[in-house]
């Protein structure tokens, strides 16, 4: 990795003479940046990464999106974020603003780190539902899918798309192409990959954003020196600007030694590194559990996961419901993963959840400091949301208290959301554990209901897997099993499933697997009366 000395600061051009998303606007995006620097804090758009630097304006230095340049370091080694900050931009077919910022997307260039760990931000301050769902969607299935075909049989597969993704991809391409780019669908792809929206509201009349930065400037002071917390946000937002006026970087030392000379006294540092990693590990094992494909298809219930999009406009406790089997599960990891990408999260099931309350959970991620401190950071890094999946199965009181006191914790942050899935007949259950408190601090639960497979979902099982076609068909003897997605699951293990034809072939095939259960389970239901059965 490149040495970046405390003394360099090296001249680019200013962003008053390019236009971009205003003085004072940029200034707080740029304190926010330093504050994870400052803080150790991982800063949005790179959840694993230590910042080791931020450049402002990198023009000379071959950055083409060049309002932020962040170097950070992490287990997978150096990796750097490029950022654009611009006040409108809605990325439709007829939005200039996206048209110049693809350009530059364009003529970017892979420099010191592997393209997997330079990624090209594009900041906007006034997000919009088919930003924060649909366009956040396609482009983590860009980084997700292992190659170019993959990615686009998936955009075009009716039922797992919808035409919001369809057209950005399109207009983005369309943009690549006039920027120079070659159209094939490769080197759109890969771009795709590397691509970041980072969604920030400092034009908001309550700006969330600038809340998080103070709570991270407060944490970042000495205890004696707390009232000064505004002073250090405004003392950063300063700094930006100035530094942005004329280019230059500062890493950790320059910043430390700018606010010592100013007479601000800073808290010795809390190590949270560690506790992020095994929070991420945590996650990642715990979503991996989580059945994300029938027949090798992956159905991402798009009507469930637009009413999420919609309702967390509004709402801060979402309860995904339904019928057991429906696909719960996977809409939460699937919004999950959207946000794991930009920032870390925390997912848990009952299992993965450590009894006891805040402070064994603490101790068994060796996060320091009180849980209102590591959720506000964070909340400051982009992941304000605490997931939980199979909310009415946590029956160990220990393991209850442990969501109870995240939920306190998040319920008293700005903005900090739960989303959980329930099955529907436990969503009274839930309350009761529960403190009603929490639930009115957050606005109380809001349901987004699963339904059975769509007409679409099975046209595209169908498509992608025409094995299943007389097994999906409506008139099959198992029609009302197979719209459900475990039930299917199921069943597809088992030798000949498709292609039964009568309502004799599938008693039998439940009589012989009692499906999927254990062995001895197995046995003791075929002990049981026929009609029991």
């Amino acid at each position: 990795m490149q040495s970046h000395r405390s003394s360099e600061i090296e001249r680019g051009s200013s962003p008053a003479s390019r236009g971009p998303a205003g003085a004072y606007i940029e200034g707080e995006l740029g304190a926010l940046y330093l504050l994870a620097l400052l803080t150790g804090n991982r800063a949005p758009g790179l959840p694993d990464s230590r910042i080791v630097s931020v450049r402002f304006q990198g023009t000379e230095q071959g950055y083409k999106l060049d309002d932020l340049i962040v170097s950070g370091v992490g287990a997978s080694g150096d990796s750097v974020l490029e950022i654009q900050s611009k006040r409108d931009i809605t990325f439709s077919p007829q939005d200039s603003v996206y048209k110049e910022v693809a350009f530059q997307i364009a003529r970017s260039v892979v420099g010191t780190v592997p393209a997997d760990r330079h990624f090209l931000g594009i900041a906007t301050q006034r997000t919009s539902r088919r930003i924060s769902g649909a366009y956040q969607d396609v482009l983590k299935w860009a980084r997700t899918m292992e190659y170019a075909g993959a990615f686009f049989t998936r955009l075009n597969a009716r039922g797992i798309a919808n035409n919001d993704m369809r057209d950005f991809v399109s207009t983005t391409r369309k943009h690549l192409v006039a920027g120079g780019v070659t159209d094939d669908d490769n080197t759109i792809w890969r771009l795709l990959r590397r691509m970041l929206i980072l969604e920030f509201d400092f034009e908001a009349t309550s700006p969330i954003t600038r809340v998080y930065g103070y709570a991270l400037a407060r944490m970042a002071l000495a205890d004696e020196d707390i009232g000064s917390t505004g002073a250090l946000w405004s003392r950063l937002v300063d700094l930006s600007i100035k530094t942005g006026t004329t280019g230059g970087l500062i890493d950790r030392e320059a910043l430390l030694r700018n606010l010592t000379e100013a007479g601000f006294r800073l808290a010795s540092g809390r190590e949270y590194g560690p506790a992020r990693a095994k929070l991420a590990e945590l996650a990642k094992n715990t979503l991996a559990h989580i059945g994300t494909s029938v027949a090798g298809v992956t159905l991402p219930r798009l009507e469930a996961v637009a009413m999420f999009d919609e309702a967390s406009e509004t709402h801060r406790f979402l309860e995904i419901c339904g019928d057991p089997g429906v696909g719960k599960s996977g809409v939460l990891r699937h919004l999950a993963e959207r946000v794991a990408r930009r920032a870390p999260i925390i997912f848990l099931d009952r299992d993965s959840t450590p009894p006891g309350g805040w402070l064994p959970f603490a101790n068994t991620l060796g996060i320091p400091g009180s849980a209102a401190e590591f959720l506000t950071d964070l909340a400051a890094s982009g992941g304000a949301m605490l997931f939980v999946d199979g909310l009415d199965m946590f029956d160990d009181v220990g393991r209850r208290r442990t969501i109870v006191e995240l939920m306190r914790a998040a319920s008293a942050i700005p903005d900090f959301k739960v989303i959980a899935t329930t099955r529907r007949a436990a969503n009274i259950d839930v309350q009761i554990w529960i403190d009603d408190q929490i639930v009115t601090t957050m606005g109380g639960a809001y349901p987004i209901e699963v339904g059975p497979l769509s007409e679409d979902e099975v046209a595209t099982l169908v498509n992608q897997a025409p094995d299943l076609r007389s097994l999906l068909a409506p008139n099959h003897p198992a029609a009302a099993l197979t719209r459900n997605l475990y039930r299917l699951s199921r069943l597809l293990k088992a030798p000949g499933a498709t292609r039964i034809r009568t309502e004799a072939e599938m008693a039998g095939i439940w009589w012989n697997s009692a499906d999927g259960a254990p062995a001895n389970d197995v046995r003791a239901a075929q002990r049981l009366p026929p009609m029991s059965v």
